[in-house]
């Protein structure tokens, strides 16, 4: 795995230093920078299959950033996160199994919790196995709709919260003088939450230098889907840009945690959608997969390496400070799901009160 965790930081490096280059000679289109350097990997062979992976690209970060928009809204007019996922699962259902009132809920929900169990047995502070609860009736019609999106939305956060805690053990091994270090300070300096060119080119790169990777045979991402990737590019960029803000006083902890969960909410919508839109219907088995991937280790494993990459090809100076924070999300993050599981084989949703107690979020 470290063998391959080299190979993925190479492309990143490269491919960073190839987008100074394309600049260098008067290149200003993102969408044309991808393209070039996908077609000289050889990656998704003649045009429409390339054309269509970049738009799905586009499609994924531009759904993630609507989401996230709407996820405020929602909670700024007083409504939940969950009854947010209650109307996005609700128009799934209505589209693609009409005559089914549980079964998109019940993958949904499912899936996540597999990912979070995965994710526990990576969790060297949790002790033993945990107890997720089910939903007595995952039938999405009435008063239960509330409580089944309630309990995914649980899942959720709990899945982030592990996410957070498990920190890439690796030093860091920064990078003084990279053509492209400007880029990526102008990346995790920007304001948080809001798109810009910044967060655009940044996104760009790294996607396109995991999507190299994964052809070049780096495992965790052979066969990956391009939402899949931009996901998880969406998660690890997310990582070290609040890991910036925390260190730099414009962020505490609690709100960290309570962005990466409405972040990671937002994902997962993108996710089930973008799956559905490519078959015609909801297919269970290609959902739960594409959840699993991004919410569970290999999703944990790019986000993190990732992070740590970005925080590294910005130099000592800023990487470090936003490197300090993603050390101290992680720490408290892995002390609030020790106390919430460890010893008394919690189930879920007691596990979920606790986090959400003690950041102060969770409706």
């Amino acid at each position: 795995m470290e063998k391959d965790k080299t190979s993925l930081r190479g492309f990143f490096m490269e491919t960073a230093a190839a987008y100074i280059n394309f600049t260098n000679s008067g290149g200003t289109n993102l969408r044309e920078f991808m393209r070039q350097e996908l077609e000289q990997a050889g990656v998704y062979h003649g045009d429409n299959a390339l054309n269509d992976a970049i738009k799905e690209i586009e499609a994924t970060f531009s759904q993630i950033d609507d989401n996230y928009r709407e996820i405020q809204d929602y909670k700024n007019r007083g409504r939940s996160v969950s009854r947010w996922l209650e109307e996005k699962i609700s128009k799934l259902q209505s589209v693609y199994t009409p005559q089914d009132m549980s079964e998109v809920p019940k993958i949904i929900h499912q899936s996540m919790d597999k990912a979070t169990t995965e994710l526990v047995q990576d969790a060297e502070f949790i002790e033993g196995p945990i107890q997720l609860e089910q939903p007595t009736s995952y039938i999405f019609e009435d008063l239960n709709k509330k409580a089944v999106s309630q309990s995914i939305y649980r899942s959720i956060g709990q899945n982030m919260a592990l996410d957070l805690a498990n920190e890439d053990s690796d030093q860091p091994n920064y990078v003084e003088g990279h053509p492209a270090a400007g880029v990526f300070k102008d990346y995790i300096t920007s304001n948080l939450g809001e798109s810009s060119p910044a967060e655009t080119t940044a996104r760009t790169i790294v996607t396109t230098s995991a999507i190299k990777a994964a052809e070049a045979g780096f495992k965790p991402l052979v066969g990956k889907s391009p939402s899949e990737i931009a996901t998880m590019v969406d998660n690890g960029l997310t990582r070290i840009k609040i890991g910036y803000k925390i260190a730099n006083g414009e962020l505490n902890v609690p709100d960290a945690i309570e962005y990466s969960v409405d972040r990671a909410a937002a994902r997962a919508e993108v996710l089930v959608s973008e799956a559905c839109r490519k078959t015609g219907r909801f297919i269970g088995e290609k959902v739960g997969s594409v959840i699993g991937s991004a919410f569970g280790p290999v999703g944990k494993l790019v986000g993190g390496t990732v992070g740590k990459f970005v925080g590294d090809i910005v130099g000592q100076q800023i990487g470090e400070r936003a490197n300090t924070g993603v050390r101290k999300v992680a720490e408290v993050a892995k002390e609030v799901c020790r106390e919430a599981w460890n010893g008394v084989k919690a189930t879920a949703s007691k596990a979920w009160n606790g986090i959400k107690s003690f950041f102060g979020f969770g409706r």
